[in-house]
């Protein structure tokens, strides 16, 4: 259920990073998807024994130690959301054979598989949780009749298409403690715009002179975090906030200083805390990273 928050007051901030790095998969390709409160990290890495499949693992400072999360006998799992506690895992899994995509829930050592009703028949299909909080309320994607991204809210085990306006396709990427829910669409034109739903009120926006945005996580304060797309072609992190009112609206482009014209940010938590992932400069390898604000 949605209930009122604080307007946020953002202030640009410059952060302290630290990279992360799967042991499993060598240094070669780590991608952070989400953090709780005291900057615990889920995300995956490259499974080097089936080349292009993913291993989940989970993971706190200082990120020494790694513990694996990965659905039974699945070809390849994505850990991709966390709860603001920190209890409850989310993501989705392939499963054996590569035919379908399933969602998954951890949660006390337990895992519940999720399939939208509404997802398109046979093989080749997608059931993707991308966001879930304390309230164990989940959001994501599935792959509708037409064979597109829908976004979905999921409580329970019932699941509610989300449709953001002049959406050919949509995908819900985070979700914060009150409900509110951000996203991803694509419209008319194949631009991609990012979107907030509010109690049911949608806000559209995009980050100036961009024609990719793509929002893939808030905070409590709906500070919105993810990336955007310049005119060169470059991909930069951004934190924004009040994006629908322009009297009010701030932008931040962050860029991971290792990273070579790709910095992506994927969470956010109450204390300004965000994690991702960059395309490194010199080895072209991809690394996770967690930001601090820096004090002072």
């Amino acid at each position: 259920m949605h209930s009122a928050i604080p307007e946020p007051m953002y202030t640009p901030v410059s952060y302290t990073y630290t990279t992360i790095n799967d042991p499993n998969s060598y240094g070669l390709f780590t991608k952070v998807y989400g953090l709780d409160l005291v900057a615990g990290v889920i995300g995956s890495g490259l499974n080097l024994d089936q080349q292009g499949t993913s291993i989940g693992f989970w993971s706190q400072s200082p990120y020494s130690k790694f513990q694996g999360i990965n659905y039974p006998n699945a070809v390849s799992t994505t850990a991709a959301a966390v709860s603001q506690n920190g209890d409850v895992k989310a993501g989705y899994f392939i499963q054996a054979g590569g035919a379908i995509t399933y969602a998954f829930v951890f949660y006390k050592g337990l895992w519940t598989l999720y399939k939208d009703p509404k997802t398109k028949k046979g093989p080749g299909t997608t059931t993707a949780i991308l966001g879930i909080n304390t309230s164990q309320i989940a959001v994501g994607w599935y792959t509708n009749a037409y064979g597109l991204p829908q976004a979905f809210e999921e409580y329970n085990n019932h699941f509610t298409d989300i449709d953001p306006p002049y959406a050919v396709s949509s995908m819900a990427t985070g979700i914060n403690k009150v409900g509110d829910v951000v996203g991803t669409e694509v419209l008319s034109d194949g631009s991609t715009a990012s979107w907030i739903d509010k109690s049911g009120v949608f806000t559209t926006f995009s980050h100036p002179g961009s024609t990719d945005t793509e929002a893939t996580g808030t905070n409590d304060r709906d500070e919105i975090v993810g990336s955007y797309v310049d005119a060169s072609g470059q991909t930069h992190g951004f934190i924004v906030v009040n994006p629908g009112n322009p009297n009010k609206v701030v932008w931040q482009t962050i860029d991971e200083p290792n990273a070579g014209g790709m910095t992506v940010i994927t969470g956010v938590n109450d204390f300004r805390t965000i994690c991702g992932w960059y395309v490194d400069s010199t080895t072209t390898n991809t690394d996770g990273f967690v930001g601090t604000v820096k004090k002072g």
